[in-house]
């Protein structure tokens, strides 16, 4: 029986929880019996400093990046790229994340149309909110991504509200949207001595709002002095979050770390997630702190209690003194920080383990 051949198409294997779950899906498919003759290929736009393309499973050779041919990057040179790519490995599903490929998948899919090419979007983010300024470099049509979201086979979602938005906002059908929340890959529980209260760990992106999470330490050092949050990740706003903290004297209660692959290990070593973004999917980092029974506190954005309990396995606030004196209540009782733990590890053992991969996989090659 010949191969079938998928493409998850993203911008590169840096730092993010989707390059994550590309690599998780790339070794599912290379070892499991579930899906026989299938051959996963990455493309990508651009190699990172920090990347996830080590993770690959030894031998993997259908990664294929469009500045091994040219550094000079444009919509029509991407295009050729993935024409021929298309053409090279003839394959039947093309799965794009978010809307910076999906144009193009569309437009070829008509190009080849005898091939009767599938595709699925991975949107692990809210699409409406994803696509402006700041969050988004360029800001892209919303009349041509909704023209391209409705020609496509399907797309997976983690939340109903990013199902909705998808509804509402750019005129797919609700049958093409499925909700698939997003899995824990190693959810072994570390033992480490705890040297920080709190952690944020991911992009240093706009959308993550993270100089509120700093202004969450200035209220939590009024009551414990020596408290330490630990940052760990890389991105445009790191100047802004240095002056910040210097600005504010934090030297001592923050604490930079550059990205790592073993973020498990960071996490463990924690008592709390902070999350203080606008706007999130579904952080596949959250759930692994959940799984090292850390507590998850985040400031309430769209779609976070489809997956946080609010006080029963994490905590949801409203405003930055909220979440402060929720951290100062946690970091008190010890007692309620450890029961709170537990059942967030519980949360992601019961509810986050590899079916969803396969239910993930299942959508896309069906």
């Amino acid at each position: 029986m010949s191969n079938k051949h998928i493409f998850f198409l993203f911008f590169h294997l840096g730092l993010g929880g989707i390059q994550r779950k590309i690599v998780d899906m790339v070794y599912h498919l290379e070892n499991n019996k579930n899906f026989p003759n299938v051959t996963p290929h990455i493309v990508l736009r651009r190699t990172e400093p920090f990347n996830f393309e080590s993770d690959l499973p030894d031998g993997f050779k259908q990664l294929h990046i469009e500045n091994v041919f040219s550094s000079n990057k444009s919509k029509i040179k991407y295009l050729v790229f993935l024409t021929y790519l298309i053409l090279e490995y003839n394959p039947k599903v093309l799965v794009p994340f978010l809307h910076h490929a999906t144009v193009y998948c569309v437009l070829l899919k008509y190009l080849f149309f005898w091939k009767k090419i599938k595709i699925v979007v991975g949107q692990d983010n809210v699409l409406s909110l994803e696509n402006q300024l700041p969050y988004s470099i360029k800001a892209h049509s919303n009349k041509i991504i909704g023209w391209s979201y409705r020609r496509v086979d399907a797309i997976i979602t983690q939340t109903e509200f990013a199902k909705q938005d998808l509804i509402e906002n750019y005129g797919v059908k609700s049958s093409r949207v499925v909700v698939i929340q997003n899995w824990v890959n190693d959810a072994r529980l570390l033992k480490q001595s705890k040297k920080y209260d709190l952690i944020y760990c991911g992009r240093f992106a706009p959308q993550k709002r993270l100089i509120k999470l700093l202004r969450v330490v200035r209220k939590v050092k009024q009551v414990f002095p020596k408290v330490v949050l630990c940052l760990v990740g890389e991105g445009p706003e790191e100047k802004k979050l240095l002056h910040y903290i210097k600005k504010h004297r934090l030297e001592n209660n923050v604490v930079i770390k550059s990205p790592t692959k073993e973020v498990i290990v960071e996490l463990a070593r924690a008592k709390i997630f902070a999350l203080t973004s606008d706007f999130e999917g579904h952080p596949l980092v959250l759930l692994e702190a959940m799984a090292q029974e850390l507590v998850p506190v985040t400031l309430s954005y769209p779609g976070v209690l489809e997956y946080l309990d609010n006080q029963k396995n994490g905590f949801v606030e409203e405003s930055i003194n909220d979440m402060a004196e929720r951290i100062v209540e946690l970091l008190s009782d010890s007692n309620k920080r450890k029961r709170i733990g537990k059942k967030a590890r519980l949360t992601v053992k019961k509810n986050h383990g590899h079916d969803l991969i396969d239910k993930t996989l299942s959508v896309l090659l069906k």
